[in-house]
């Protein structure tokens, strides 16, 4: 036995969630609105993190090379001291407990 009710007679049907409303309707339209507006917000949360995670990622950027060309001043420095204390020496060599110490620096 084939069903009486053509195929344009048919209610169309959506779900939200577990709850599902016949499309076309007043609930259908509320409920499809307030989804736009929470698909917005979500949206525009994200993109506000996304943001803050931008500005953090540059300002730990600029951090990185500030430390950087500090480690290289320092270590500019460091040789140009060794090379001092190698010509004071009497044999040109770095005294041992300073060897020691520069041994440790390297490690």
């Amino acid at each position: 036995m084939k069903s009486m009710v053509s195929r344009d007679q048919k209610k169309k049907v959506v779900c939200f969630g577990n709850k599902a409303v016949e499309k076309d309707t007043r609930e259908y339209f509320i409920r499809r609105e307030n989804n736009n507006i929470a698909v917005k917000k979500c949206r525009k949360k994200l993109e506000k993190l996304q943001k803050i995670r931008e500005e953090r990622m540059n300002r730990l950027m600029n951090e990185n090379h500030q430390l950087t060309t500090i480690v290289d001043a320092l270590s500019k420095e460091l040789n140009v001291l060794k090379e001092v204390i190698i010509d004071m020496n009497p044999n040109h060599e770095l005294p041992e407990d300073i060897s020691k110490l520069f041994a440790q620096l390297e490690k």
